[in-house]
């Protein structure tokens, strides 16, 4: 019983936040002739030897390629991360595996903050931006692949919530498909129901898509995305020690249901310190996990950022 009702109680959850979406979306009809522009977008690069003194990437300024040679390391690949909604690079999504990789191994790391339309509270909005923003910043990858900084298969692009849609548009715009993308649970109000194909993350959008679920059918996307889709604890809402029970489109993100929803990043960031942490079997469903049947325990992968690609 117990069971059940957890069940409809999330069921009525995804019905109110579709409600609200919905009548959201009523106004953002009116901001379509919006724009998102270079300069809304801040493209920060590090890498190991100057982690701490970031540099801010301009492509519209004729001397950035001059100033970036002097401290990008040619030897290692591109890391870039992005954010979801109601934050920025600053927040522990984006700092954090940052941090992970810098402290492990050097890559060349690029945080992608377009917080001047994610902090926008009415959620349609910085939604339907995702397209716009990434679109910008494929804009910013091909210039770096044009002046030799990097080529597309050495790129892999991580985004969390919306971030994961960013990352999306991002590699769709590409004029070839990098390496991979990590959708860190993509957004889900909006994308399942309202949205077309072409507005979310799909595995079209790079040569290997990933994708760890742990709000899913609530704050993130219910099904599958990528070429590896994880699950962990059936990949819904509550995570292990959280507890959640806001009905706001609004709080369901920034705090309820945003314990499960940042549940993804801290596994994420676990999985680049420890990358065995994680063993995962390929399954039809978590029924079929549960009963152990139908689920192939000789395909083994270890979810995050070790995953290989299949």
């Amino acid at each position: 019983m117990e069971g059940n009702n957890r069940t409809l109680f999330l069921a009525v959850i995804l019905v109110v936040l579709l409600k609200q979406t919905k009548a959201l979306v009523e106004e953002v009809k009116e901001t379509v002739g919006i724009e998102v522009e270079m300069q809304d977008l801040k493209f920060k690069y590090s890498n190991r030897g100057n982690k701490e003194s970031e540099f801010l990437i301009n492509i519209t300024d004729v001397n950035f390629a001059d100033e970036l040679r002097k401290i990008w390391n040619y030897e290692v690949d591109l890391k870039i991360i992005t954010h979801g909604w109601i934050s920025s690079d600053a927040s522990l999504a984006v700092a954090n595996i940052k941090n992970a990789y810098l402290s492990k191994t050097d890559f060349n790391v690029i945080t992608l903050d377009w917080s001047y339309t994610a902090s926008t509270k009415n959620y349609p909005v910085p939604a339907v931006m995702t397209h716009q923003v990434g679109k910008l910043a494929a804009e910013m990858v091909n210039k770096l692949v044009e002046l030799n900084f990097t080529q597309y298969d050495r790129i892999h692009m991580i985004g969390h919530s919306l971030g994961a849609h960013v990352s999306g548009a991002t590699g769709t715009y590409c004029k070839e498909k990098m390496a991979r993308i990590t959708g860190l649970d993509p957004a889900g109000p909006g994308f399942m129901v309202l949205m077309g194909n072409d507005m979310r993350l799909d595995m079209s959008d790079a040569q290997f898509v990933d994708v760890i679920h742990t709000a899913a059918g609530v704050a993130g996307y219910y099904g599958v995305l990528g070429h590896a889709d994880f699950y962990p604890n059936s990949g819904k809402p509550p995570q292990p020690g959280c507890v959640e029970l806001s009905l706001n489109v609004y709080k369901v993100v920034s705090s309820g249901f945003g314990c499960s929803h940042m549940r993804s990043y801290e596994l994420y960031t676990e999985s680049i310190v420890n990358p065995k942490a994680f063993k995962s079997i390929k399954c039809d469903s978590w029924y079929d996990y549960e009963s152990k049947t139908y689920c192939n325990e000789s395909d083994i992968q270890y979810m995050g950022d070790p995953v290989q690609p299949t």
